[in-house]
């Protein structure tokens, strides 16, 4: 827990508020299974508290609570050094911002994906 607040400040309307982008919470936590030291396979949340983006805690500088999950696998082929990777970010297509700029707020990326090789020597 965060617990991010001003004390002190020039402008006596300030004090007491919550600091900018500081939520009380961000936890990421998850499930990891793992096979043989072969193949893993992992499913990871990340929750995010509200939070505002100034200290004076405007309420058109709110950013709302959000979650979001990832899924993420490895393989690794048999005798070889060569490990298969591939994964999906924010699973859930879920729709978020975690930053508000002076010309509007500033989205966060949808649901996307890669894959790739991972090759040990």
């Amino acid at each position: 827990m965060l617990d991010a607040d001003i004390t002190r400040d020039s402008n006596a309307v300030r004090v007491g508020n919550a600091l900018q982008y500081a939520p009380d919470y961000l936890i990421r936590a998850g499930v990891v299974y793992l096979q043989d030291e072969q193949r893993k396979l992992a499913l990871l949340g990340t929750f995010v508290d509200a939070s505002f983006a100034d200290d004076a805690n405007s309420a058109s500088r709110f950013i709302p609570s959000y979650q979001v999950w990832d899924l993420t696998g490895e393989w690794q082929i048999r005798q070889s050094p060569v490990t298969v990777l591939a994964g999906i970010n924010n699973l859930l297509d879920e729709v978020y911002y975690a930053r508000i700029r002076n010309d509007g707020i500033d989205p966060a990326a949808g649901r996307t994906w890669y894959a790739g090789l991972r090759l040990t020597f």
